[in-house]
């Protein structure tokens, strides 16, 4: 039982940093007078990429070149975003 508890006390901090990044973003638009903020993630799936690419309240655009690598890994990208969306 302690094992779900400490499970979960690590998701709760997960989130919780999701939330600040998010904030920070907003607190960045806002300070700057835009309405947006476009951020290059170019390493793909990354741990500090990861929490920006999968959050439900931005929106995601992919831009790619066409070299093999880069295709591929935004094929995985894709496919990550596709198994979280509603049916």
């Amino acid at each position: 039982m302690r094992k779900n508890l400490e499970v979960s006390n690590a998701e709760k901090r997960q989130n919780a940093h999701r939330l600040l990044l998010f904030q920070a973003f907003e607190e960045l638009a806002k300070a700057l007078g835009t309405s947006f903020v476009l951020i290059d993630l170019r390493a793909g799936l990354s741990e500090l990429a990861s929490p920006l690419l999968f959050d439900p309240r931005l929106e995601r655009y992919l831009v790619t070149t066409l070299s093999e690598q880069s295709v591929s890994g935004t094929c995985l990208v894709l496919k990550s975003l596709a198994s979280m969306m509603p049916d």
